[in-house]
């Protein structure tokens, strides 16, 4: 479906954008490129054809090129932080994943109030507070997210249709029974697990415990793993490993495992983000084309009266201005251009995951995206799995071990939960 303005809504837009931008260009020496450092799913998405090229239209208005860099997830990291690190660095704008971040890699970017308040995002509170908040160091904003990964609660309907189950859980406790139920053998013989998670980190593991509303850290970086609803999590873990909900291989899981145990009908349920529905789905990659859903990760019944769902985890990418680029004025309009409502909406028909809560209503959104409900449902409240800083993969590591000696009953849970809030405390930030 390709996205088509109005002549005179393209033209005054336009117009606007080329104003803002030549004043700013004009005050700094006008450029002619601007270097974005990012992934390249970042710039497929403003640039395809069924939402339309946004970016071609900035460069259009400003005469000014839009130069991408585009590397692997680690990469852009690495590359970006040593250009930000320079006296002089060669990169306007970058964009960061959420884990990638902490209040000292921050400091080498912009604070972005300043901008805000000068030249303000269109309704910037249309963005998902809790994603704006991440990006938040000592009061100060530092980033503006632009694409998110949402868990959701995939399931087979034709595994459900079997075993005689008429709809997705509305509780967690309704998911625990659903899991054991739909761990089975099939007339082919078959083995289905009930669930399945990406991997053992505590990045997938909170999409269980926020069920109780439980983390593993806050985020002002108190430990949470010693609470009840991290305890509990484990301890649910542990059963389901032991009943085969979970398959033995789980503790040694990847992304692609979750993928390939649903598309091969292996797996009745995976917690994954929503944007892997379509994946499922895809007639030349699944046995199950067309017969897979997604909603909500369930609330617990005991909160069901504070949250209609669970504050399922949220991930995602924002933009951030290195301190060391003469173009921040330039920077920020290309922000504050690709952050409007409707080239938001034009992303996220491209394959982005909106970060505005107006896109999940929007008809064209939700005409291209059967669940959009859901996930404008979750985002709502959703949360990252862990606030970013230094030693965050080191601390990730603590907890997979505790975890696997809690699954293979070397440690009660609460002991395991208790060793890894005693040895992630001297990682923390000061």
């Amino acid at each position: 479906m390709l996205i088509r303005i109005p002549r005179r809504q393209a033209l005054a837009g336009a117009a606007m954008l080329g104003t803002m931008a030549t004043s700013g260009a004009r005050a700094q020496g006008k450029p002619e490129k601007l270097t974005i450092m990012g992934h390249a799913v970042h710039r497929a998405v403003v640039t395809g054809a069924k939402g339309g090229d946004s970016a071609s239209e900035w460069t259009a208005a400003s005469g000014v090129k839009l130069d991408w860099l585009t590397f692997g997830v680690p990469e852009v990291h690495d590359r970006l932080y040593r250009e930000a690190s320079l006296a002089q660095g060669s990169v306007d704008l970058g964009l960061v994943a959420n884990r990638y971040i902490g209040p000292r890699i921050a400091t080498m970017f912009e604070p972005l109030d300043d901008f805000l308040k000068k030249a303000p995002i269109e309704d910037f509170d249309d963005i998902a507070g809790g994603m704006v908040d991440t990006m938040t160091y000592d009061g100060k904003r530092y980033g503006i997210p632009f694409r998110h990964a949402t868990s959701g609660l995939h399931y087979n309907k034709a595994f459900f249709a079997e075993r005689g189950v008429a709809a997705p859980p509305r509780t967690m406790e309704e998911l625990i029974a659903l899991a054991e139920k739909l761990t089975y053998v099939r007339a082919d013989g078959t083995q289905v697990h009930g669930l399945i998670l990406d991997g053992t980190s505590p990045v997938q593991i909170v999409d269980i415990a926020r069920a109780w509303d439980g983390d593993m850290l806050s985020t002002d970086y108190k430990i949470k793993t010693a609470e009840v609803p991290m305890v509990r999590t484990v301890a649910l873990l542990r059963d389901w490993y032991a009943k085969g909900v979970l398959p033995k291989i789980w503790l040694k899981f990847q992304t692609e495992d979750t993928t390939n145990f649903m598309v091969q009908g292996r797996a009745a349920m995976a917690i994954t983000p929503f944007g892997r529905n379509p994946f499922f789905n895809d007639p030349q990659r699944s046995k199950f084309a067309g017969e897979f859903a997604v909603t909500t990760v369930p609330i617990s019944e005991e909160l069901k009266s504070r949250m209609a769902v669970a504050p399922a985890k949220t991930e995602f990418w924002a933009f951030v201005i290195p301190k060391n680029t003469k173009n921040k004025d330039l920077a920020w309009e290309v922000v504050r251009h690709f952050s409007t409502r409707e080239n938001t909406v034009r992303a996220a028909i491209n394959g982005n995951g909106p970060c505005r809560a107006s896109t999940y209503a929007d008809p064209r959104y939700k005409a291209a995206l059967p669940y959009a409900d859901a996930e404008g449902a979750v985002l709502k409240i959703a949360r990252p799995p862990l606030p970013g800083w230094d030693n965050a993969a080191r601390a990730e590591d603590v907890f997979k071990e505790e975890l696997e000696l809690a699954l293979l009953g070397s440690k009660t849970p609460q002991a395991a939960m208790d060793a890894v809030a005693r040895r992630v405390a001297p990682l923390l930030p000061k």
